[in-house]
């Protein structure tokens, strides 16, 4: 039988690099991503904010975040978003907290048939929740006993 031989895997070389070198290209500036941002100034958010309220008082609507969000022309997580922004965030924050009180005063004067969407949405929306204490008390007793193979308790003296 003739012998077989392994032929050698070869690995093909790399291209010859050539001696020119390539000049740099300039870099490029990142574009950003999205839209531009709709407000650029807090002045310009806030007359929004003032007006919502406005229109609210004036036509008997209850405040909400979503209606807070559509006069500012923003959808309610653009707005959420907008608190992010340091200058934005006490404009932002003051908004909310008046949609809040709105809130609970209307769970306490109790003009509502039904409490229980106000109750929902402070619970969801505002942090609220139900609180429940409980009083525990225990009490350990840290005697040794020492029983012997009878089952008589040894005493131990003080």
């Amino acid at each position: 039988m003739p012998k077989k031989t392994a032929k050698k895997a070869t690995i093909p070389s790399e291209p010859k690099k050539s001696k020119k070198t390539k000049k740099k290209e300039p870099e490029k500036k990142k574009k950003k991503v999205g839209h531009p941002p709709k407000y650029s100034e807090v002045e310009q958010l806030q007359k929004k904010i003032d007006d919502y309220f406005a229109a609210c008082d004036a036509q008997g609507r209850p405040y909400t975040v979503t209606g807070l969000a559509f006069a500012c022309d923003l959808t309610r997580q653009q707005l959420i978003n907008y608190e992010y922004k340091e200058e934005f965030r006490p404009a932002i924050k003051r908004a909310k907290q008046l949609v809040e009180i709105s809130l609970e005063e209307k769970l306490i004067d109790g003009t509502l048939k039904n409490q229980t969407g106000v109750i929902f949405n402070l619970k969801n929306n505002w942090g609220w929740q139900d609180k429940t204490s409980v009083a525990n008390e225990v009490s350990v007793d840290n005697t040794i006993r020492i029983i012997g193979k009878d089952g008589t308790e040894l005493e131990i003296p003080d």
